[in-house]
């Protein structure tokens, strides 16, 4: 496995096992998770800025909707969902669109000396 993909994938379980151990856990764990896209927003990095974000918890319509408005106040809108349907179909979308619309991010090289 790539070291990104490992990366993703300890993300993803530690996400899920947060999620998963308990209300305040996962109270704590959405105001990290909307801090933390608030913060990718802000950065100087348009590339970073645009990462496509959705956030899933099992939590009231309304509740998520006021929970996750700090971070969904930055462009582009964040997803949201509540249940795991719906976070496969918004994956899957979102997966579909960068499929067609990949980042391009040019890679600058800096310049060595020549010997």
């Amino acid at each position: 496995m790539a070291p990104s993909a490992r990366c993703c994938h300890n993300v993803l379980r530690v996400l899920y096992l947060t999620a998963n151990s308990g209300q305040v856990w996962a109270t704590a764990f959405i105001v990290e998770g909307v801090n933390f896209i608030v913060k990718l927003r802000h950065d100087e990095d348009p590339i970073i800025q645009s990462l496509p974000v959705i956030f899933y918890a099992a939590y009231e319509w309304e509740r998520l909707v006021e929970f996750t408005r700090p971070a969904r106040e930055r462009q582009p809108d964040a997803e949201l969902s509540n249940t795991p349907k719906m976070l496969i179909e918004k994956t899957i979308r979102t997966l579909a669109y960068i499929r067609l619309h990949p980042v391009k991010k040019k890679v600058k090289k800096e310049a060595t000396d020549a010997i």
